[in-house]
């Protein structure tokens, strides 16, 4: 996703991770960093960096929460931000570590690609300062065109 903005053509991810079932019979895609796949694919997360020319965004493994001025900013001067989170399950289940993209701002709130069915969701910036993760590759953007 983040990738596409800026070139079409295939992307070429992790695709090492893809397995036919997953647990309770889900089709899907180990999570990138998880033990399963860190067991397949060691340093999956540098992996992924790697191949899709991504970049962990400055100061994302702090403390700090970041306004809608700051990701604004970024978006600006680097495009799509690939964010982890932890997203609420449905019918009461526990939160699961999960990854989305941040495609822009309006209104107050973040706009982001949810890959889970829904593509064009919203959250306001204490929400996703409150679900988002803190560690070096929780926010990652593209590198610029000099950098690679």
């Amino acid at each position: 996703m983040v990738g596409h903005f800026f070139e079409a053509g295939p992307r070429i991810g992790v695709p090492e991770l893809f397995v036919r079932r997953l647990d309770k019979g889900l089709l899907g895609h180990l999570a990138i960093g998880s033990d399963e796949a860190e067991k397949l694919v060691p340093g999956s997360r540098f992996t992924l960096a790697e191949r899709e020319q991504l970049k962990t965004v400055q100061d994302c493994a702090e403390q700090r929460d970041y306004s809608l001025t700051d990701l604004k900013r970024l978006l600006l001067q680097a495009g799509p931000i690939l964010f982890s989170w932890m997203k609420k399950g449905t019918s009461g289940n526990q939160p699961y570590g999960h990854a989305s993209v941040i495609i822009g701002v309006d209104n107050g709130k973040l706009i982001f690609h949810d890959p889970e069915d829904a593509p064009y969701s919203s959250m306001t910036v204490s929400q996703f300062n409150f679900v988002r993760r803190r560690f070096e590759f929780g926010m990652m953007q593209r590198v610029s065109g000099e950098e690679h």
